[in-house]
């Protein structure tokens, strides 16, 4: 029991990351209606950033996390002013153009660090300890940093002006053109809002896994299962779906090995794909009845 205690609280922490990630996706299907496969290269590129800053510039890590920002964030800008074209034209193309971008990126890295994942210092060295659970500061401060950073976002598109422009994007780009809004500049923000939360996730958890030129792809991944869990397009569904893929994997450690926690995530969604459907329409059906 107390073995899953400390799995759970585990996690959980785990599954705000995941969170944080898979919300700077879900923007991107929710403004754009797109897919960047170069998003898992910004998770690496804010690892990178925060260990050149830490490790080799022997400065704060609290500073990485800075250019953990900055770097993605340009670089999705300047891949927004390249692909911008593709996009308008055929939005399928855009799936290949970031799929080389993601190869490129992941290759770069590879060679700069021989392909050897490096290790990062823990911004804050030490452990809580609640009982049998044990959580390091360093996954406390990604789990923290991760919940605030979603719920700012969801703040930010639901309060400002862009944040509204964004979203009356997404439910009527020819429309929110037509009303005079700058629909390319939403995209580009949207693309850079996107860089700076995978790199800002990456810049966490560093200390924690590492910085492996080869984890752009498995992080891919998991943020499409969570935003396929949380509902395409939310934020906040990107932080349900965050945490109950964490929290899933946790206990799949906890009671069968940590050998069957890669698998727990493309189950659940594929059981999320299957009964969505009957599970919405059941939800309309009654809504229809109350109404």
């Amino acid at each position: 029991m107390n073995a899953i205690l400390d799995q759970l609280a585990n996690g959980v922490a785990t599954g705000l990351v995941y969170a944080l990630v898979a919300a700077g996706l879900s923007l991107l299907f929710k403004g754009l209606d797109t897919v960047n496969f170069a998003h898992g290269e910004f998770y690496v590129l804010g690892g990178v950033a925060t260990f050149v800053v830490s490790v080799q510039l022997h400065l704060s890590p609290w500073l990485g996390l800075v250019l953990a920002m900055a770097v993605p964030a340009v670089i999705a800008i300047v891949m927004h002013a390249v692909l911008g074209g593709i996009l308008a034209k055929n939005p399928l193309n855009v799936l290949l153009a970031t799929f080389a971008v993601s190869l490129i990126v992941s290759n770069l890295v590879s060679f700069a660090y021989a392909g050897v994942p490096q290790p990062v210092p823990a911004f804050v060295d030490g452990a809580l300890t609640l009982g049998p659970v044990v959580l390091t500061y360093q996954r406390l401060i990604a789990a923290a940093g991760s919940l605030v950073a979603v719920v700012a976002l969801v703040v930010w598109l639901r309060r400002s002006r862009t944040g509204r422009s964004l979203r009356a994007v997404a439910d009527n780009r020819e429309g929110a053109r037509i009303i005079g809004i700058d629909t390319r500049k939403v995209d580009r923000i949207v693309f850079a809002v996107s860089g700076v939360t995978a790199g800002l996730a990456g810049g966490f958890m560093a200390p924690v896994t590492q910085v492996s030129p080869f984890a752009g792809l498995p992080v891919m991944v998991t943020a499409f299962v969570v935003v396929v869990i949380g509902g395409v397009g939310s934020v906040v569904g990107a932080l349900v779906g965050g945490i109950v893929l964490g929290v899933v994997e946790a206990l799949t450690v906890a009671l069968a090995g940590v050998q069957w926690s890669p698998l727990v995530g493309y189950v659940l969604l594929l059981v999320v794909l299957l009964f969505r459907g009957p599970i919405e329409q059941l939800l309309l059906r009654r809504r229809r009845v109350i109404a």
